[in-house]
């Protein structure tokens, strides 16, 4: 992979607290705060991925087989 480069996973929060509660592990402290939180931290990767070279933004919302397939197209694009 070309050094310069970020994939940002841009999932929801109501979509990643769902995927969340539906594994069988404990959620973290961080997974059970408060949408506003989580929609907060979103904005802030959101607003900064571009200082990390050129950014990738991937729907995450998506059924986790169609965002796989789009992590691997777009790392296949840059190596």
């Amino acid at each position: 992979m070309r050094a310069g480069c970020c994939i940002l996973l841009d999932v929801t929060p109501e979509v990643g607290i769902a995927r969340v509660h539906s594994r069988p592990d404990e959620p973290t402290r961080f997974d059970n705060e408060a949408l506003d939180f989580h929609a907060r931290v979103r904005e802030g990767y959101k607003k900064h991925v571009g200082e990390f070279g050129t950014p990738v933004i991937i729907d995450a919302d998506k059924p986790l087989e169609e965002v796989w397939t789009e992590v691997v197209r777009a790392v296949e694009s840059i190596v």
